[in-house]
């Protein structure tokens, strides 16, 4: 009785529209970021490749705006702050004005 109930819950749970995970991990901005694509049809290259270009978007942003480092704008903002004017990107600048 116990293996038709397990056989039952499994098939249940199974289906044709289940959706496919891939999933990845790294460390940005100074903490972890999981980036997970769940999708019916995406390949695993597609989706790794989708995973990729989020990772570099995120170190790109990091490279502007983390205050680990004194060579991002945030960091160069810092350094001379007090001192000198220093000039950033249009991007930063509307951030900072949100």
């Amino acid at each position: 009785m116990r293996g038709i109930l397990g056989l039952l819950l499994l098939f249940s749970s199974c289906s044709k529209n289940d959706f496919h995970r891939v999933s990845r991990a790294t460390t940005v901005m100074e903490t972890f970021l999981t980036v997970s694509i769940y999708d019916r049809e995406i390949s695993a290259e597609r989706a790794n490749a989708l995973i990729d270009s989020t990772f570099a978007e995120m170190r790109r942003i990091e490279m502007v705006m983390t205050d680990y480092s004194d060579s991002s704008e945030v960091g160069v903002i810092n350094t001379h702050a007090g001192k000198d004017s220093v000039e950033v990107s249009e991007e930063l600048v509307s951030i900072l004005k949100e």
